[in-house]
């Protein structure tokens, strides 16, 4: 009897339920893809926080060195260049290495240091000096040497014609005539025929042109000094540039980065606010 009183119903489905099927899920892929969306920002905002404070890390690190450079650390370098290892610490904290910076350090003096900088003239020009230096020594020396022999040549004419049978009085004009000709070979490099002991004005001559060699050499001497000083402030300056241009590019390269991907945010933006 109940049943009797049930009546059938045709469920037809028109376009409204099905455009009403077709939105729930459509939002349901649009909630899906902007779960994932909101996944994935935050991963990018987490890495990119990372990212900042890496770099905030590394441009502390690399102003450290530009105060270094200007308190006068390439000087240093360049006199002991190994004295850049103890940075070395701080250099292997960086992301990217310091080309210019790890080469000096591993130089042992200020002449590889000078070649490294392109200007192996440095170490010429000391040699230059040293020579110059070494020629105003020798000399002097035989300028003095000249004037002793001479003294001791005339006190042996004052004491005439050595006795032969005098074994000790001949052994010792024998070893004053060997340093007498010792010091004439040496002399022939600068005078190149030294007069007789006899003549006291070509003598005289001889001492006048030593000490006008030792005057001649000692402006040399001086020149060479200021042009070693000259190359020595070039190649220190070259090296400061060197140096601190790695610092600069190395600077740079994280400043761009930073504002780089501050415009790359700020065009998303933009983007979404349109």
């Amino acid at each position: 009897m109940v049943l009797s009183m049930v009546y059938d119903v045709n469920v037809s489905h028109d376009w409204f339920d099905i455009l009403s099927l077709i939105a729930g899920f459509g939002g349901l892929a649009a909630a899906l893809v902007a779960l994932k969306q909101a996944r994935r920002a935050q991963h990018t905002a987490n890495h990119a926080i990372t990212d900042e404070r890496r770099r905030q890390f590394e441009l502390e690190i690399l102003r450290d060195l530009a105060k270094d450079l200007d308190a006068g650390l390439a000087k240093e370098v360049w006199s002991r260049p190994t004295l850049l290892i103890d940075y070395a610490i701080r250099l292997d904290l960086l992301s990217t290495r310091l080309q210019f910076w790890g080469k000096i350090a591993v130089l042992k003096d200020y002449h590889e240091v000078s070649a490294a900088v392109g200007m192996p003239e440095y170490s010429q020009s000391e040699r230059d000096r040293a020579a110059v230096a070494d020629d105003v020594r020798v000399v002097q020396s035989a300028s003095q040497a000249w004037v002793n022999i001479r003294e001791t040549e005339l006190a042996w004419e004052q004491l005439g014609p050595v006795d032969p049978e005098d074994r000790t009085m001949q052994i010792a004009r024998q070893q004053q005539t060997e340093i007498t000709q010792h010091t004439l070979q040496s002399i022939k490099r600068w005078v190149p025929n030294p007069p007789a002991f006899t003549e006291a004005q070509a003598w005289h001559a001889v001492e006048d042109r030593l000490k006008e060699l030792i005057q001649e050499l000692d402006v040399k001497a001086q020149e060479a000094g200021e042009r070693m000083g000259r190359l020595r402030s070039e190649v220190q300056a070259e090296l400061r540039r060197r140096l601190v241009w790695d610092v600069d590019q190395a600077i740079k390269s994280r400043v761009d980065a930073r504002q780089h991907e501050r415009a790359g945010w700020w065009g998303l933006v933009r983007q979404w606010w349109k």
